[in-house]
């Protein structure tokens, strides 16, 4: 009898959390529509809809590209990945590296946006069907990444705010 209305409070719960905003932090959040499917593997959060997917997960600076700390660099590194002047002054090897990830991610028609002190940086790849965000604030950074229609994408960007 517990672990049935235990297990009736966490459905309710979470479909009245997940239908309204995602709190990503102590500063952003997300307007999200009602998941299907709500799944927490490792470091990375799934929301799983009807026509798209969405994951999220704090950049690990010393997880983020094997074998490489980016400990207090990880802001200029992420930047590097959207803006080519970022990039050009990066140390020769970290350049390089960056233009891997960047090649890897199909980084193309950059969106870049600030709200308040977030700074949004994204790409949609069309024929991927697949988009990435990455959301920087000043101590810690989001990765979004978005398997789905680019308007479904595009809304997903939309939606990120600062909590105040």
């Amino acid at each position: 009898m517990i672990r049935m209305i235990f297990a009736t409070f966490l459905l309710l719960w979470g479909t009245q959390v997940s239908a309204q905003e995602l709190i990503l932090s102590k500063v952003v959040k997300l307007k999200v529509d009602s998941p299907i499917t709500i799944s927490h593997v490792s470091e990375t959060l799934v929301l799983a809809f009807k026509d798209s997917k969405l994951l999220h997960e704090t950049l690990d600076p010393k997880r983020f590209i094997p074998a490489v700390d980016l400990s207090g660099h990880e802001h200029q590194f992420v930047r590097s990945l959207f803006e080519v002047d970022s990039r050009m002054k990066l140390p020769a090897w970290l350049r390089v590296l960056s233009e891997e990830v960047a090649s890897t991610y199909q980084i193309q028609n950059v969106q870049q946006k600030s709200i308040q002190e977030i700074t949004i940086f994204s790409s949609y790849n069309k024929e991927e069907a697949h988009g990435i965000v990455f959301v920087l604030e000043a101590q810690v950074i989001h990765k979004i990444e978005v398997f789905g229609q680019q308007l479904q994408f595009q809304n997903v960007i939309n939606n990120i705010a600062t909590r105040y």
